[in-house]
């Protein structure tokens, strides 16, 4: 034999090794790729060691397969645009009752309220390596996101002697981490009981033909479902099935960025329960055509958040009878849920759409280029969900204007708009706002912030400093 034919004879039986390692692997997963058009994982496979491929399996069971079932049925078409445009409905800040505020105090003291928060997100964008809500914003104790809204719990659950239920969804890359940074500061404050960490879905980023990518050499590349994934996981840990069981009526759905996101707000829940509200999401108006926000809509009747992109020039300038923009109410992603209502959209099979985004992500590249391994930069399709699309399916479907001063403190970018910088700003207006109601001189503050722990309205606050008239100089602490 020579040596050209002993090298062929080796390749054979290596070949023929790797065909007998794949067969072992489970045969649901090989019939899953073949059915869902991933036959290249298994040609991948076939070049793997059994200590990689055991691996690589590991990663391919991870995945919920009929993802590829709803974006085939599903998948949201997000140029499309048509259909009749007109006014949601939406409560004005002038118009709130006192009648709205007692109705939602009420349910309140009736332990009828949840809250949600999503915070899947990471610093990055901050310089900051670990989970957002890890971040220290507070301006002079340097407490971080998560204990401000921890403490916004805490403080509603001591208000009227419940334990409010405090649902906190992650993502891959910030459960574990998250989880740890609640246990090691024993909770806030908060009982374990009631904080409840669930983790967002993760699904498959694609290539331009459909096909899965891979991130390593044995693992497939994904990413995380969107916010929408809320919905999708509330239901997958049994989270509404308790909450329903348990007498839960009302959602406060924030995301963790917001620092002033509130979790006690009685007319958001009072006006639910007078108008008999499926969803209610919280709107500020624009301060001008060119802003770049989701706007809250009706198309065809139904109200749903669209992006300021798909509206044409001439609906962007619109103006009403009053001389308002028409279309104007801008998406806070703050909302509120009915409990009832979720869990009638998790009955009767309701699956949030998928929407797709095109970005370019590093991807092994030995699936092209064989035997070379390593990554290289390729498009990659993402696909997420949007908790928003519940909007449209709603019976009773509302808006309701907040002040941005009082609730909207985004905390995103390093520098420059919804920054470290913006959110300081923000609170302290906020907080000498409240000194100056109660008759404190503030001129010579350098600095002011108040824990949630003594207040988190400057109703709250009047009762919790009555008639103090003291002079606050430098920085200030509030707790």
């Amino acid at each position: 034999m020579n040596e050209v034919q002993c090298i062929s004879t080796l390749l054979r039986e290596s070949t023929r090794d790797r065909i007998v390692k794949v067969s072992e692997m489970d045969e649901t997963i090989l019939s899953l790729l073949r059915e869902k058009g991933q036959a290249h994982l298994i040609e991948h496979a076939e070049m793997l060691s059994p200590e990689e491929q055991q691996a690589f399996e590991k990663s391919l069971t991870s995945i919920d397969w009929g993802f590829f079932d709803e974006i085939a049925a599903s998948d949201a078409d997000d140029e499309d645009v048509s259909g009749e445009l007109s006014e949601s409905v939406v409560l004005d800040l002038s118009d709130r009752a006192p009648s709205l505020s007692d109705a939602g105090e009420q349910a309140y003291k009736d332990g009828q309220v949840a809250v949600v928060m999503v915070a899947g997100g990471q610093g990055s964008r901050l310089g900051y390596s670990g989970p957002k809500g890890c971040y220290s914003i507070g301006a002079v104790s340097n407490k971080s996101v998560y204990q401000y809204h921890a403490e916004k719990v805490l403080a509603l659950s001591r208000r009227y002697q419940k334990a409010v239920p405090f649902l906190i969804m992650t993502s891959a890359a910030t459960h574990a981490e998250t989880k740890s940074f609640f246990e090691s500061h024993e909770m806030f404050g908060l009982e374990s009981e009631q904080v409840s960490f669930f983790q967002q879905g993760m699904v498959p980023t694609l290539d331009d033909q459909g096909k899965v990518l891979l991130s390593s050499k044995t693992s497939l590349m994904c990413n995380p479902d969107g916010h929408g994934g809320c919905f999708t996981a509330l239901v997958r840990e049994g989270l509404l099935e308790r909450l329903k069981r348990d007498g839960y009526k009302h959602l406060v759905y924030l995301q963790v960025d917001n620092i002033l996101g509130p979790v006690f707000d009685p007319d958001l829940i009072g006006y639910a329960i007078q108008e008999s509200a499926d969803v209610i999401t919280k709107v500020v108006e624009k301060t001008k055509p060119e802003e770049k926000v989701g706007l809250l809509v009706r198309r065809d009747g139904k109200d749903q958040i669209l992006e300021y992109i798909h509206l044409t020039e001439t609906q962007n300038q619109e103006r009403a009878e009053d001389g308002r923009l028409r279309y104007r109410w801008g998406n806070t992603a703050m909302h509120y849920w009915s409990i009832d209502y979720l869990w009638d959209s998790h009955a009767s099979g309701y699956h949030l759409p998928f929407h797709k985004s095109r970005k370019a992500v590093s991807a092994y590249a030995d699936l092209e280029n064989k035997g070379t391994g390593g990554n290289k930069s390729v498009e990659g399709i993402k696909h997420e969900r949007f908790i928003f699309d519940l909007l449209p399916r709603a019976g009773v479907s509302l808006g309701m204007e907040i002040s941005r001063e009082l609730e909207f403190a985004p905390l995103k970018n390093a520098e420059g708009a919804d920054s470290v910088e913006t959110v300081h700003e923000l609170t302290d207006g906020l907080y000498r706002s409240w000194l100056q109601a109660a008759g404190a001189s503030t001129d010579e503050l350098t600095r002011i912030e108040v824990s949630p722990l003594l207040a988190t309205s400057q109703s709250e606050f009047l009762e919790t400093w009555p008639k103090r008239t003291e002079k606050l100089q430098g920085e200030v602490y509030l707790d």
